[in-house]
């Protein structure tokens, strides 16, 4: 009798174990989505500035292909800012709501009449919420998973 109920809470106990393992990749898979998708947003962004520098144009094939990882990526980090604290922590949400405040707030300063170098100082800005974000995602993030 003692070794079916040591058998029986064994096998709960692992059963725990597994599904708590489970929800901790979710966790971290969700959490490495949202720090790509942040890292490409800006990566197209720097990349529209630099050929703005070179080219003045932002027209090279190379932002085509980027544009879309970076469209891609801007669904990735809505979906995750929607979700919120169900998979990822209220901090990490609560970075995802402040940097959508914060973009809104640069893009909401450009007029339909807007320059392209008013454009590319709003991507400048933009990038500078971004970095805020790429610092404050990660760190919170390891908090949560417990990782040092």
């Amino acid at each position: 009798m003692t070794a079916l109920v040591a058998s029986v809470v064994t096998v709960r106990l692992s059963i725990l174990q597994f599904r708590t393992e489970r929800w901790w990749e979710r966790k971290a898979e969700a959490y490495a989505r949202i720090i790509t998708a942040l890292f490409h947003l800006r990566h197209y962004n720097a990349g529209v500035i630099r050929d703005a520098e070179e080219h003045g144009d932002g027209k090279s094939p190379e932002l085509d292909r980027r544009g879309a990882r970076s469209a891609e990526a801007e669904r990735k980090i809505e979906e995750a800012t929607a979700i919120g604290s169900f998979i990822i922590s209220e901090d990490v949400s609560n970075a995802l709501h402040e940097l959508r405040r914060d973009r809104d707030r640069v893009w909401s300063r450009l007029g339909l009449d807007a320059t392209w170098p008013e454009y590319i100082q709003c991507l400048v800005e933009e990038n500078a919420t971004l970095d805020k974000a790429l610092a404050a995602v990660p760190q919170r993030a390891r908090k949560d998973l417990a990782v040092r």
